[in-house]
């Protein structure tokens, strides 16, 4: 409560002569956005069981602003935009809302649809209560409209653009709202530089990502450069995942086009994934390929009767073909159009996937799902299939299973129009880690194993003089016998220790003092005390986790996690 206090009192004096804007993205400050989006202050639909709205917004949206903003801020209100119309609405009232602002854990370029993934540990409730769009008349088309939407942040957000990318997350149920007809609000995709996580017809699972994040006004002060931050350095080893994917929020975003990806057996049921692969022809693998009856949302389970393919956990008997373009060991997975990473990774069947709304038409000609099968090779073809709901759309597309266990996916023709978005990826049965999304069209290789999350190190608070600056080590594996907690007064910058044996893993402290410990579990919690003297404000200081196992997962027998800078402030 002390802190609040203090941090009200500053935004009270400074108020007059200090308070500041910023519009989000930069692109549109005094440009009318480029297309509209009802979401999530202009509908009232009662279609949606709830509604929420997670826009990641790049820190150079602050740092390269036409006023640039490189040191910490404290956040007051949030203000969003309407579109540019001529029009006049009523605008009204949604009874009650949560807003919350966070610094991204991720980059915006890497925002999936896990919604705790995308934030830090300051992801703060900053508002709850009712939210009111104000009636009034755009200037037209072409000029950017009115801020009809504006909340209050009390009290103020402490963010600071070198930190990460600024996460806003709106939470409400359309059909609580009263009044009259809304705006829709302003959404400009050109060098927009964020991403959205969008829950409407799922809620409260994410339909998807994509890039029309709102035009808002950030109202702010700036923060005393005293302020005591934490910076995440470098990342843990040792990361591990049984899956992979790319999301697509829409058809243009799709550039695997013309490319191929193979996936090679390594060992213990994984795979080495790398680009690779040509379309074979239909009826190159088999003289009479067979046409599947196929319709909409629809899968069914073709006998193997020739070919034959080993999968991860072993021979596969049978495939399941589902018309969104999914290939199965068995069925079980998912029938549905719009592809959620989420979904593809608790799948209870092995898959391969690349899926995207699809209308298959069946039979012969166009539209048409073919199935293949040799000794030396199974294919399953989307020739022609055609986008749901969207008029002239075609896609054509390829799996491909030999008898190795090497699986290869490529892409001949992939729609441009439309809005449906598309997931490439493979997901092992049951539930699987999520690794992020991955770009796959400058894909190097992915080694493939078991589920196992890297050594995480986690600022609790913040260094402050006359506090305790808390930090914990998380995902500690099972096999973790004891650790060290390092702190430094300078970040060596070491990202690949494998010249002694830790491979993939870094240090980011200096090691002028170390504690031992004895790992009691899957955390730990460790800090230093930060004195209260004013001598000691602006100090950087740098703190680093690790852990020893047995059996070691390396020669040096000990996983090391990302660093934390934290500067000390006074408040």
């Amino acid at each position: 409560m002390q802190h609040h206090l203090s941090v009200l009192a500053v935004a009270a004096l400074a108020a007059t002569t200090l308070a500041q804007t910023n519009v989000l993205p930069t692109s549109a400050a005094t440009t009318a956005g480029s297309t509209a989006n009802v979401f999530p202050w202009g509908t009232s639909a009662t279609a949606y069981p709830g509604m929420r709205i997670m826009c990641v917004y790049d820190s150079s949206h602050f740092t390269n602003a036409p006023v640039p903003v490189t040191t910490p801020i404290l956040i007051t209100s949030l203000k969003w935009r309407a579109n540019d119309t001529a029009s006049t609405w009523a605008g009204g009232t949604y009874t009650n809302a949560t807003v919350r602002l966070a610094t991204a854990a991720v980059d915006y370029l890497q925002t999936s649809t896990n919604w705790a993934a995308n934030v830090g540990p300051d992801n703060t409730v900053v508002y709850t209560g009712p939210v009111t769009v104000a009636g009034g008349t755009g200037s037209g088309v072409g000029v950017p409209g009115p801020f009809v939407v504006s909340i209050p942040v009390v009290p103020p957000f402490f963010y600071d653009p070198n930190a990460g990318d600024l996460v806003v997350d709106t939470e409400h149920i359309p059909s609580a709202y009263s009044g009259g007809s809304l705006p829709g609000m302003d959404v400009h995709i050109p060098y927009v530089r964020a991403k959205r996580v969008f829950s409407s017809t799922l809620y409260p699972v994410a339909n998807g990502v994509d890039l029309n994040c709102d035009v808002m006004q950030i109202d702010f002060l700036p923060a005393a450069p005293t302020s005591g931050t934490n910076t995440t350095l470098g990342h843990g080893c040792i990361r591990s995942n049984t899956s992979f994917y790319e999301y697509f929020p829409t058809p243009p975003s799709f550039d695997l086009t013309g490319a191929g990806l193979t996936l090679i057996p390594s060992g213990g049921g994984h795979y080495v994934v790398a680009q690779g692969g040509s379309f074979l022809p239909i009826g190159s693998v088999q003289a009479v390929p067979t046409a599947l009856p196929l319709g909409d949302n629809a899968g069914l389970v073709q006998p193997l009767t020739v070919g034959s393919f080993v999968g991860p956990s072993g021979p596969w008997t049978s495939l399941s073909i589902i018309s969104n373009g999914i290939v199965s060991q068995a069925a079980g997975n998912t029938t549905a159009g719009a592809p959620i990473p989420a979904t593809m990774l608790a799948g209870p069947q092995t898959g391969f996937y690349s899926q995207t709304d699809l209308d298959p038409v069946g039979g012969t000609g166009t539209g048409t799902i073919w199935f293949e099968e040799s000794a030396s090779v199974i294919s399953v073809t989307w020739d022609n299939v055609k986008s749901k709901n969207v008029t002239g759309s075609t896609n054509t597309f390829q799996f491909q299973l030999y008898p190795s266990g090497i699986v290869n996916i490529v892409w001949v023709s992939m729609t441009t129009q439309g809005a449906n978005p598309i997931m490439v990826g493979y997901s092992p049965a049951g539930a699987s880690l999520d690794p992020g999304d991955t770009d796959l069209s400058s894909l190097g290789a992915i080694s493939l194993g078991a589920d196992v999350l890297p050594l995480r190190l986690i600022g609790e608070t913040r260094p402050i003089t006359g506090t305790n600056w808390n930090v914990r080590l998380a995902d500690i594996p099972a096999s973790g016998v004891f650790g060290a907690e390092i702190f430094g007064f300078s970040d060596p910058n070491v990202p690949d220790l494998a010249i002694i044996g830790l491979p993939g893993c870094g240090l980011r402290a200096t090691l002028d003092v170390m504690n031992v410990f004895l790992v009691t579990g899957a955390t730990h919690t460790y800090g230093l005390t930060i004195p209260a003297m004013p001598v000691f404000i602006g100090m950087p200081l740098f703190t680093n986790g690790v852990v020893w196992q047995v059996p070691p997962m390396n020669p040096f027998g000990a996983i090391t996690s990302n660093g934390i800078k934290g500067t000390i402030g006074d408040q």
